[in-house]
């Protein structure tokens, strides 16, 4: 628990594994309370090369950043089979201006028992989210349907040169913030939603000038889009050879099928 205004908190070459982060009641029954494995209040986290593997909890299962100001990097870090109730593995308060950059981390094989918003981060504004080089992957819901999504938050958001496919009912990405602030940008990445009803990114009540900064690049058709007022559909992945290696911790496409979507100057 790092907790002070000036607390610095600094874990390198970690594995923080089988961690149950409860309040009341346990992963089965609870569902929204935030609890966390490590809990960040006006703090300053570092964690560089560490796993997180196993831990479970009802929200916030492996992550909970608290009210207050505070900075939270993630640099080269694995998050692997860890279980969450609701919320986020990684929960970011929206009582507190709070910024959290994961860079070159990896999300695989964790479980969200309910369909309740955030599978991997769920945060409220002003919170922070920015991602760069990060994947996600092989992601499971318990629950069909719902409100599933993979990144929730009423902050901004920024997320670059990552790849996020899963199956969410809801979306990929979601921005819900009301209050004329926070601002989404989604650059050279993939973001392609397996679910057949799931948007890639869905935005609700978002209010103009900032429904014209998102810019997101999709694997599965080719195409970027730069929407002004509709939410992004992108639900299928047949047909572009895309399957997720474990033991490299990567993505691999067939270029082949890829050719057969994309003209040749595009392949070149």
């Amino acid at each position: 628990h790092a907790n002070a205004a000036d607390a610095q908190l600094y874990l390198k070459d970690c594995v923080i594994k089988d961690c149950k982060a409860y309040t009341t009641q346990p992963y089965a029954s609870q569902d929204n309370k935030a609890s966390g494995t490590i809990s960040i209040q006006e703090a300053y986290t570092y964690f560089e090369n560490c796993t997180f593997e196993n831990c479970e909890g009802s929200a916030a299962s492996v992550i909970n950043v608290q009210k207050g100001e505070s900075f939270n990097k993630f640099s080269n870090c694995i998050f692997k089979g860890n279980r969450n109730a609701s919320r986020g593995l990684i929960q970011l308060a929206n009582d507190g201006n709070s910024v959290t950059f994961l860079d070159n981390c990896v999300f695989y094989d964790n479980t969200t028992r309910t369909n309740v918003w955030g599978r991997i981060v769920h945060g409220g504004n002003p919170a922070i989210i920015c991602m760069n080089n990060c994947t996600i992957a092989n992601h499971h819901t318990l629950a069909s349907g719902g409100n599933s999504v993979c990144v929730n938050n009423d902050g901004s958001i920024l997320i670059s040169n990552s790849t996020i496919v899963g199956d969410f009912a809801y979306s990929a990405i979601r921005n819900t913030n009301t209050n004329n602030g926070a601002k989404v940008a989604v650059i050279n990445s993939i973001v392609i939603n397996e679910n057949a009803g799931g948007k890639a990114f869905k935005k609700d009540n978002m209010k103009a000038p900032h429904t014209t900064d998102y810019v997101i690049f999709s694997a599965s058709d080719s195409e970027v889009y730069t929407p002004a007022s509709t939410d992004i559909s992108d639900a299928t992945v047949s047909g572009i050879g895309l399957s997720f290696d474990s033991p490299s911790l990567c993505w691999v496409w067939n270029g082949a099928a890829m050719a057969s979507k994309a003209t040749a100057s595009e392949v070149q």
